[in-house]
């Protein structure tokens, strides 16, 4: 999809000329040019947008009282903001404004994220390019014009989650109950954010050892909990995220092993930052740290479920993928840069900043080929490239 990679090609162009602290009007400007593209996409046949443009002209001739005795009637099956964000741009009275305010949100969302957390732990400005071109790289944005709700909410939740674990404001904890109300399957977010809860209280490694072996069976317990709690509300809530679960992933497709390959690479990052924070005693990460290793664990257990998987690899992974990276590197950074002063013979600070380096070189060339591999697949290869934008 030649306009999307103009896009990013003009992202990158620009970035290096742009002052660190002026970054900022650089992701707003990418993230009005994606949303302009969204505006004028044409959606597939098989597309959830089609639907969704279906409810919108409903919507639109609706009054408000109309709207709440649909949502009373469970049209659509929507969750109750989802409606409410539905209703709210059917009176915009062009369908187009969907697609294009859902991508401004989850593109604005996470790129305030990534520019947040980049000045929280004081990344460099190279890094924080790393870390953007990965997202932009691996992120399916066809996918979330198109399925409109997944995107949306994951972006929502992890939103919150950055600044819940990051920052530790937790006002920002009631958007997960947001995130829920646009699409059930964010319900996981809240089941790794209070596992991370709990353990990070207990700190013991029993509690730990089964948090990770559990949460790796966690597509199994969401399809046991659809089972068990047989009622409306649990319908609902846990919708496909446990009745869909039974297609298994197709390690075969070319998809998959994409999808595979980003997934080992991002679990290399962790392991290597895990690695660091544990040797080093780096403060103030536990907290995101121990939730990113639930994630990865929980991630690599739905690969016995096609739909979970693709949805943490189109939306979650990228998103985490792209702060493990800007983090793993800056703690590597920093250790070369702490060697420097240590006092240790010539030869010693030779040899240790040699290891430093070389694992940069290697982090950085792994990242860049996953990069150019993926942003390839997604604009050449993918359901993207047979998507229309009527611009």
């Amino acid at each position: 999809m030649l306009i999307y990679l103009i896009i990013v090609v003009s992202f990158c162009a620009i970035y290096p000329l742009v002052p660190r602290k002026h970054i900022k009007w650089l992701f707003l400007a990418l993230v009005l040019a994606l949303s302009v593209m969204a505006f004028f996409v044409k959606p597939l046949p098989t597309d959830d947008l089609m639907r969704y443009y279906d409810s919108l002209e409903l919507l639109r001739k609706k009054s408000f009282a109309g709207y709440l005795n649909l949502q009373r009637s469970g049209y659509g099956n929507y969750v109750p903001v989802c409606g409410m964000y539905f209703y709210l741009i059917s009176k915009l009275g062009n369908n187009n404004f969907l697609p294009a305010i859902t991508i401004f949100l989850t593109y604005g969302s996470m790129l305030w994220v990534i520019w947040r957390f980049a000045n929280f732990y004081k990344i460099s400005k190279l890094y924080l390019f790393i870390g953007t071109f990965f997202l932009l790289s691996t992120y399916w944005y066809y996918d979330t014009c198109s399925g409109i709700r997944n995107g949306l909410a994951f972006a929502v939740a992890i939103f919150c989650l950055y600044f819940d674990l990051v920052e530790k404001k937790k006002i920002f904890c009631i958007g997960y109950l947001v995130a829920l109300g646009i699409h059930s399957a964010a319900v996981i977010f809240l089941g790794l954010r209070l596992l991370t809860e709990v353990n990070m209280r207990l700190k013991t490694k029993a509690f730990n050892i089964i948090s990770l072996v559990g949460i790796f069976f966690g597509s199994y317990i969401i399809e046991l909990l659809g089972k068990v709690f047989n009622n409306s509300f649990f319908r609902v809530l846990l919708e496909k995220t446990a009745i869909n679960k039974s297609r298994m992933t197709d390690i075969s497709r070319g998809t998959t092993i994409v999808s595979l390959i980003l997934l080992l690479a991002v679990i290399i990052m962790c392991a290597y930052m895990n690695h660091r924070i544990s040797r080093d005693g780096i403060e103030g990460v536990d907290d995101i740290n121990y939730f990113l290793t639930l994630l990865m664990s929980f991630t690599v257990g739905s690969l016995v479920s096609l739909l979970i998987f693709t949805r943490f690899i189109h939306w979650v992974i990228p998103m985490f993928g792209s702060l493990t990276i800007m983090l793993c590197l800056d703690l590597n950074k920093r250790k070369r840069q702490e060697i420097y002063s240590a006092p240790h013979g010539k030869s010693t600070i030779k040899k240790d900043i040699s290891v430093y380096r070389s694992n940069e070189i290697l982090l950085n060339l792994m990242i860049i080929v996953l990069s150019l591999l993926n942003l390839y697949f997604l604009c050449f290869i993918s359901v993207m490239h047979s998507a229309v934008f009527k611009i």
